[in-house]
């Protein structure tokens, strides 16, 4: 002990010393910053997904085989990947779509209702009972469906929100949604862009679709879609 002392009294051990330790906590709290930010990196979404000239071109080798497509633009693999995001959602899904037909993904939207994820639709008032239009069938299952009337304008919003912040504090406590584990196992999802969810919109347009993870455009859509499902919140506005 007495030569540990007499070491440590020695000013160029001490700040040998205290150089090791400040580079040793330096070395850890870099290392652990950086897995910090490769778990952010890792966890966010950010994909386009598109529809153009190729979109089509390999339809006749899905019907001999199901391996996974390698064509960016397929429209089975769009398909597939916005099922993915619907089917991923464990608390709300909050829909604003000008026109919906689309079967694969009304199936898992109607999936999800089932599942106790709270749905709500808004949609053109033109479009709610065209032909092949699923905004009836969500009616029907009990899924809220709410459109504008007397506007000279089109509700021509193309958007979807999945277990965003806002809407899943508003679920009903008694919800089946109530009995998720984790909601830090939740990923926030908006899908947006210039595709209406139709078979022409999948396959025949030139098209695109963001799907993000980002929180702050989250945050925007979601007050947007808050404050028309306020503004439409009367029997002429809903499906009866």
């Amino acid at each position: 002990m007495e030569k540990l002392k007499v070491l440590f009294e020695n000013r160029l051990v001490r700040v040998s010393v205290y150089t090791l330790c400040i580079s040793f906590v330096s070395e850890m709290a870099y290392h652990a910053v950086k897995r910090w930010r490769k778990i952010l990196v890792k966890d966010e979404v950010n994909e386009v997904l598109y529809t153009n000239d190729q979109t089509q071109i390999c339809t006749a080798s899905h019907k001999s085989n199901n391996v996974a497509c390698k064509n960016r633009s397929c429209y089975i693999r769009n398909i597939a990947r916005i099922v993915k995001c619907i089917d991923s959602a464990k608390a709300s899904i909050d829909f604003s779509m000008y026109i919906f037909t689309a079967a694969e993904p009304a199936e898992a939207v109607l999936r999800a209702h089932r599942r106790g994820v709270r749905v709500r639709v808004i949609c053109d008032e033109s479009m709610a009972f065209a032909s092949g239009s699923q905004a009836v069938a969500f009616h029907n299952a009990g899924i809220p469906v709410r459109f504008q009337t007397n506007s000279t304008g089109l509700m021509h919003h193309k958007f979807c929100i999945i277990d965003g912040p806002y809407s899943r504090r508003l679920r009903p406590s008694t919800s089946a949604v109530a009995r998720y584990a984790n909601e830090s196992d939740m990923i926030p999802l908006l899908l947006n862009g210039s595709m209406n969810w139709t078979f022409q919109g999948f396959s025949g347009n030139w098209e695109n679709l963001l799907i993000t993870s980002n929180l702050q455009l989250i945050d925007q859509f979601e007050q947007e879609f808050q404050r028309m499902w306020n503004k439409f919140n009367n029997k002429n506005n809903c499906i009866v």
